[in-house]
């Protein structure tokens, strides 16, 4: 079954009585967000195309900077590629692994579970092939911005991108902290930016041509042994016609995949904790993520929410998974420790623009050797009027690897990019949107 995106039909998705909608609200959310037909409803005409917005999601798997993987490489090829805490509980006096440098059993070669898939990442050589590896593959997905996951910093997103983008990170935004895994947005020029203004916790003021960047530091949240998640990264754009789009990069909590987020999966007790302390985490982040969404969305704007969900989002919806754990309504406040889904938690309809289609990926090829499911966009389905598209039609591009995934040579990430393209329909000169 081949399916575009997850959105309300078009006969349900006009508002409804508030008295009705909040009684009706938990059947809605089955039918509509598990109505995955390709017969979606489409608009009966194809709209005249403005241009292509091309928005191109990937995470980089531990990409570093030169000066970001020398001083990881003198830290960790003294302890073998081990994590200091491994070797500390075995007795070993080592120093703690600085904030600012990823895992040194990062770019091991392994799948994860001990198999030997790819060529380590341990030297100059090997670390100018996955180099050349991911910028041919940014540079295939041709798009206007690009939504990093996983590098160190600023410049290992402008060594990627090369000299055509602007980049900003949160390595430089996020004052006052250090994480291994930043997240970085990069832009074309001719979109329409041409600098932006950051600031630490807030909305930025506007530059000229009406662009700004957004640390959402909310998202960040500290699990049981004090390390903060990632910061959300924001990249707002003026497209004209009174049409205002806000880009929302996220890397979500790592460990909460599938099922309920309420639920343990596991029988096995060790997996079962991990499961249980990675969810807790995962629930925190989304209150923030749905007050960024909303605050948006009040103000007009048109939200799209895109990167490493580090969950299956698709899967959420095919299950039905309800909003809450007590079947409360989605639209009031609660603790995270009743948020059962991220989605449905998200689609409340308040405001009324707060719903949001999952955009379902393309075919994986079997040079697409990467995760699947959870490099994901949302939309929110008051972009439809804006393009010559209906949301329902909408699909990523998942771009597969230039070669296959080989103990000769270091992959280029775990990930595969995943390009969106919105078909924007032309301004309307009133305004009018």
């Amino acid at each position: 079954m081949s399916i575009a995106s997850v959105s309300p039909p078009a006969a349900v998705s006009a508002p409804v009585a508030g008295s009705v909608r909040r009684a009706c609200r938990a059947t809605l959310l089955v039918v509509l967000l598990g109505a995955l037909l390709p017969g979606a409803p489409a608009a009966a005409r194809q709209q005249p195309v403005e241009r292509q917005l091309r928005i191109v999601t990937f995470n980089a798997e531990h990409f570093m900077s030169p000066a970001r993987f020398e001083a990881w490489r003198r830290f960790c090829a003294p302890l073998r590629w081990r994590e200091p805490g491994e070797l500390r509980a075995k007795g070993q006096s080592v120093p703690r692994r600085p904030e600012a440098l990823t895992y040194c059993n990062a770019l091991d070669g392994s799948d994860g579970r001990g198999r030997a898939i790819f060529a380590p990442v341990r030297d100059q050589a090997r670390w100018q092939a996955k180099t050349d590896a991911i910028a041919a593959l940014l540079r295939s997905a041709d798009a206007d911005i690009v939504l990093l996951q996983e590098v160190s910093d600023a410049e290992a997103a402008r060594i990627l991108l090369g000299p055509g983008y602007r980049v900003a990170s949160t390595a430089e935004v996020w004052q006052g902290h250090e994480i291994g895994q930043n997240l970085a947005i990069g832009w074309r020029p001719d979109v329409g930016v041409t600098s932006a203004v950051v600031t630490r916790t807030g909305p930025g003021a506007p530059d000229p041509l009406g662009a700004r960047l957004e640390l959402v530091e909310a998202i960040s949240q500290a699990g049981p042994d004090g390390r903060r998640t990632r910061p959300g990264l924001a990249l707002i754009l003026e497209l004209g016609g009174g049409r205002r789009l806000a880009i929302l990069n996220l890397h979500l909590k790592a460990g909460c995949r599938q099922g309920r987020l309420d639920e343990v999966t596991s029988r096995a007790p060790e997996r079962a904790f991990r499961r249980r302390e990675a969810c807790a985490v995962f629930r925190q982040q989304v209150p923030p993520l749905e007050r960024w969404a909303d605050e948006k969305l009040r103000d007009g704007y048109g939200v799209v929410i895109a990167g490493d969900f580090n969950r299956d989002l698709l899967r959420e919806i095919r299950e039905r998974m309800p909003a809450r754990s007590d079947g409360s309504d989605a639209a009031r406040t609660a603790s995270p420790a009743r948020i059962a889904s991220l989605v449905a938690e998200l689609s409340d309809e308040d405001p009324p623009a707060a719903w949001f289609s999952l955009v379902r990926s393309g075919r994986y090829s079997q040079l697409a050797d990467c995760h699947r499911r959870i490099d994901n966009f949302l939309l929110s389905r008051n972009l439809e009027p804006w393009l010559a598209a209906p949301l329902s039609r909408l699909a990523t591009v998942v771009v597969p690897f230039g070669e296959p995934v080989s103990l000769d040579r270091p992959r280029p990430s775990d990930h595969c990019p995943h390009l969106l393209r919105l078909p924007l329909r032309p301004a309307d000169p009133a305004g009018r949107r």
